[in-house]
């Protein structure tokens, strides 16, 4: 917890934990990845069930960090913060070091244990009980989704705008599948943060079936994904899976994760679905960088973010011009400011432009046909 060059946050709980399609779900892991985000960087929270364990153990010292209400747990969960003392410097406790060396070795063999006992099991030829995405498909029919707000776990707050724009991509791809209604982004942003209610509740407030949530984590050139499909009536975890690649491949692997969900809730896709989903190509990562920025920007319509999101769209065609989705960023800026903070006479030939570039490029982008429909409707009065 000491080494400066691994600042990790770690957060421990004791629950349910399911092991499927090698990833672990669970109530489990969902408590313990909300704990984890309260400890600070090299620093480790436990649940209080974990604290009843080692409550007696001298050699672990805790501070009550008191109750806390956790994003998608329905009650209020008490959570403790490891310390860490310089036991050397304690006389009395250093006269048990046999002892707490022992319980700690003890407790590592435990938790080596476990892992072991997951993996070998994960491989056993015995015949495995059945599958949770089966249980929960037998109860409950999934025809509505939504994307909730995908939480930024880069430790950079100023990537807000990177895990708004991957869930806003992530709604695109799920809402181009027609046997499967999507709710739109304005509607699930209102649950953004960590005082978001209940999946439960979500769900009804939103009258879906079922809930995607996650996290997006960037590092160097690589973007990790983790989602999470959820049984809203029951509030159970129905799949789970964690996505790295290159920044270069960040749309494919989006347009994975939207497959991955319509097989594990036996949506079937058309043949233009399929050819859509096998359509992704590798993006440049500054462009698509520009472009979210973009898109951020443009979520709230003053007008100093409108001309800031003007020049991150031309940003990101200046880099890549062959890249589709900043055309129709470009016109939509363009159009939501015309008559407000540009004569429309003059920017909406551009943003006309800008659409039917877009097209051009990429004649299945749903973005761009929606751009220039906007634009027929309100410029061209057709």
């Amino acid at each position: 917890m000491e080494n400066p060059d691994l600042r990790l946050r770690i957060g421990i709980h004791v629950g349910d934990v399911v092991f499927s399609d090698k990833t672990v779900l669970g109530d489990g892991v969902n408590i313990a990845s909300r704990i984890h985000e309260l400890a600070p960087p090299g620093g480790c929270c436990i649940s209080e069930r974990v604290y009843d364990e080692i409550r007696n153990k001298p050699e672990f010292h805790v501070k009550d960090l008191g109750e806390r209400r956790l994003k998608n747990v329905s009650r209020p969960i008490r959570i403790y913060q490891l310390v860490v003392t310089n036991l050397a410097a304690q006389p009395a406790l250093a006269r048990g070091g046999s002892r707490r060396v022992a319980l700690i070795a003890g407790a590592g063999a435990v938790i080596l244990a476990g892992i072991i006992v997951v993996l070998m099991r994960s491989k056993s030829p015995a015949p495995a009980p059945p599958s949770l995405p089966a249980q929960t498909a037998a109860k409950h029919t999934i025809n509505s989704i939504a994307v909730l707000p995908l939480d930024n776990y880069s430790g950079d707050p100023n990537q807000e705008y990177f895990a708004d724009g991957l869930t806003d991509e992530l709604t695109s791809d799920l809402a181009t599948i027609s046997a499967l209604r999507v709710i739109s982004r304005g509607s699930v942003m209102q649950f953004k943060g960590e005082h978001r209610p209940p999946t439960p509740q979500i769900a009804k407030l939103l009258n879906v079936d079922a809930v995607v949530e996650g996290s997006v984590m960037r590092y160097g050139n690589k973007v990790r994904v983790t989602a999470q499909l959820i049984d809203a009536p029951a509030d159970r975890h129905i799949w789970a899976k964690s996505y790295e690649r290159d920044s270069r491949n960040v749309l494919a692997m989006q347009d994975e994760i939207a497959q991955a969900i319509a097989r594990e809730i036996n949506v079937e896709l058309t043949p233009g679905e399929q050819a859509h989903f096998a359509h992704s190509h590798p993006v440049n990562p500054e462009a698509h960088d520009a472009y979210l920025k973009g898109r951020y920007y443009l979520s709230s319509f003053s007008e100093e973010r409108v001309r800031k999101a003007i020049e991150q769209f031309e940003d990101a065609i200046k880099i890549d011009p062959s890249f589709a989705l900043p055309y129709t960023g470009l016109a939509d800026a363009y159009t939501y400011g015309a008559d407000w903070y540009f004569p429309a006479i003059e920017v909406m030939p551009k943003a006309k432009a800008a659409a039917e570039k877009a097209l051009q490029l990429d004649d299945s982008l749903a973005e761009a046909h929606t751009s220039l429909g906007i634009i027929k409707y309100q410029f061209d009065f057709d």
